[in-house]
């Protein structure tokens, strides 16, 4: 026999479900009408009116007009406000902070990058604390409708996001989200640059399965992408290969070691070895001029040496992400795949290439997205 006890908590579960349901079918940006409603979720009209009158009374939908008449009164089109919560995602770079906004849809309503200094001092977190209460105010966000705020670094995070495990570039190891959330006063997480990045290419891009990212930034980094998921691996430490050796006696790398990839493939390089910044660098490329022509090819031919090893193991497409890609030409890329195809026997094509487009503000983005996407599966998105 069923007790009232019993038959209560089903009841909440019922309406718990089809609040769930509810939410996920306005989960539109085109809109559905109640009509739609109805026959997409196969529930009564009192039911979903029910739904609709609780969510709008909390303050969750919008009216986006009225639908097209077939005779009859035209029928209301609604969905979930897009700026019901907001994800920010942070991205600290060694002298320049990027932070970026997202709406409900994974839409950018907000951008602002500045320059900052970083140090692992409380100074510091005043400073990034100021401009982000600034960042939020200009953007007219609201604490309360923000979602964990996602800080993106270039170093390894624990599997709790809670924790910089391992810092060497920019001595943050044991940089704190909670010394972030007191701050800010809101809830903070942290992930990795490159994860971050490689989270955000792969929802833009369409039917990515399996994938080699390799991040083009300041400093080099990387990612795999697996079945649409992009790898943490046991310690977070899955695609750093930054770190792969090429010479055991080449440059040292800020890690300690000697021959790193990130000796040979980071945009620094670049910078470092012409004397010009990267807008000049390449306005000299374009123009033919020799320097930066072999500096290029040099290497180009270091980033096809590295994707020609990994993409052996991945057996996958390649995607370049980060400050670079607005950079590359056509003619660029082609000279990348004659370089992987040398001694490879499983050629490249072209349309195996992938580009980034989003430059040096991807792990800003994916580091909101990660938040967003977090937030929908938990609460909305069955």
């Amino acid at each position: 026999m069923t007790t009232k006890t019993e038959k209560s908590l089903t009841t909440i579960g019922v309406k718990e479900i089809n609040r769930r349901l509810v939410l996920g079918a306005l989960y539109t940006k085109e809109g559905v009408t109640k009509l739609q409603l109805v026959n997409t979720l196969e529930m009564s009209l009192s039911t979903v009116d029910q739904n609709l009158k609780e969510l709008n009374k909390q303050g969750f939908i919008e009216e986006l007009g009225f639908c097209g008449s077939t005779g009859g009164r035209k029928a209301k089109l609604l969905h979930l406000k897009p700026r019901l919560k907001i994800a920010v995602g942070i991205f600290i770079l060694k002298k320049v902070v990027h932070i970026r906004a997202l709406d409900l849809y994974g839409k950018k309503i907000a951008a602002e990058s500045f320059a900052l200094d970083y140090a692992k001092d409380e100074v510091y977190l005043q400073k990034l604390s100021h401009k982000f209460q600034h960042f939020l105010h200009k953007a007219c966000i609201l604490k309360e409708d923000l979602l964990t705020v996602r800080v993106s670094v270039q170093g390894l995070v624990d599997p709790q996001d809670e924790v910089v495990s391992y810092g060497m570039l920019l001595d943050n190891s044991g940089f704190n989200a909670k010394d972030l959330s007191v701050a800010f006063d809101c809830e903070v997480k942290l992930c990795h640059d490159s994860y971050a990045a490689a989270y955000f290419e792969t929802y833009h891009t369409k039917d990515l399965q399996d994938a080699l990212m390799l991040l083009l930034n300041r400093n080099f980094g990387g990612a795999l992408i697996i079945n649409g998921e992009v790898l943490k691996g046991l310690y977070g430490r899955s695609g750093v290969i930054e770190h792969y050796c090429v010479d055991e006696k080449g440059p040292l790398c800020y890690c300690g070691c000697r021959g790193c990839l990130e000796r040979y493939c980071s945009a620094l390089v670049l910078t470092e070895k012409s004397g010009l910044s990267l807008d000049d660098f390449f306005k000299g490329l374009r123009e033919g001029k020799a320097k930066p022509q072999s500096i290029w090819q040099e290497y180009l031919t270091f980033l096809a040496k590295a994707s020609r090893n990994f993409l052996s193991l991945v057996d996958g497409k390649l995607l370049l992400s980060g400050l670079l890609t607005p950079y590359l030409k056509e003619e660029d890329l082609k000279f990348l795949l004659e370089k992987i195809n040398e001694n490879f026997p499983f050629k490249l094509q072209r349309e195996q290439l992938i580009i980034g487009t989003f430059g040096d503000e991807t792990a800003a983005l994916g580091a909101a997205l990660i938040s967003l996407e977090t937030f929908l599966k938990e609460n909305i998105i069955s």
